[in-house]
């Protein structure tokens, strides 16, 4: 493969891009070069179609100044009423312009509730599209959102399931609803950290997940989802850039 996301170097602050325009999207890259971005992620779904051509593309990666670009093209915002064969195109089509990680979510084929098909035609297609994505010279990190909390046992059966799919970096959202359930899902992240053998994400979301979104890098997930600044659009659960550099600083400082 020729793109590698994860650079060895420790946790990246990755600046998630969720904009409908490309001069939006320069903006927001801007915005994080200047504030210490070390890779960026390109939400495709989010931006109107006729923004998406490859001049426009070319602008918005090469603004990253060599920083790598993760990018999503979920089934959802501008992409609703495409087919997944589509998607899968575009996919192609952005690891081909240099993007250096793709998303491809666990239920893509197949819807899933858990967003983890075990259907075998799905699952089939899947491996197709990572090893074509594989050979365009991009990794792949497969993502599974879960709208609700779950045990460590069934998050590590999700990761592991990834892992067996050919996934480069294994992605799990659950949520954090009290003290007791955070307490267990950062518990999992350094299970995951121990077991899994290959880099992850796993993040929480509800009334008590951002403490893990800030904590988990430093326990073993290999990047921060962040995002330069609010934006109508953007990811709440998501903490700014500036938050995430702040508790940095802050951890370091009591070494």
């Amino acid at each position: 493969m020729g793109n590698s996301f994860l650079t060895g170097d420790g946790p990246l602050k990755t600046v998630m891009i969720q904009v409908r325009t490309t001069k939006e999207a320069l903006a927001e890259i801007q915005s994080g070069l200047s504030q210490g971005a070390d890779a960026f992620g390109l939400q495709v779904e989010c931006l109107l179609g006729q923004e998406r051509t490859e001049a426009n593309l070319k602008k918005i990666f090469a603004a990253g100044a060599g920083k790598p670009f993760y990018v999503t093209d979920y089934c959802l915002d501008q992409n609703e009423g495409k087919s997944y064969d589509e998607i899968a195109e575009e996919l192609l089509f952005l690891a081909r312009m240099g993007a250096a990680l793709i998303d491809i979510p666990g239920d893509f084929y197949c819807k899933d509730p858990d967003q983890l098909t075990y259907d075998e035609n799905a699952v089939k297609k899947q491996l197709n599209l990572i090893d074509a994505i594989h050979k365009c010279g991009a990794q792949v990190l497969m993502s599974s959102h879960i709208g609700d909390f779950r045990t460590e046992d069934y998050v590590l059966g999700v990761a592991f399931e990834q892992k067996r799919r050919g996934a480069d970096i294994a992605k799990i959202v659950t949520f954090s609803h009290d003290d007791e359930q955070l307490s267990d899902n950062l518990k999992t992240v350094v299970r995951l950290k121990e077991t899994l053998g290959i880099p992850f994400l796993f993040l929480t979301s509800g009334e008590k997940g951002r403490l893990q979104r800030l904590a988990g890098p430093l326990l073993g997930c290999c990047m921060w989802l962040c995002v330069a600044f609010r934006a109508p659009i953007t990811t709440q659960a998501q903490p700014l850039l500036s938050e995430i550099n702040q508790f940095v600083d802050i951890m370091n400082s009591t070494k």
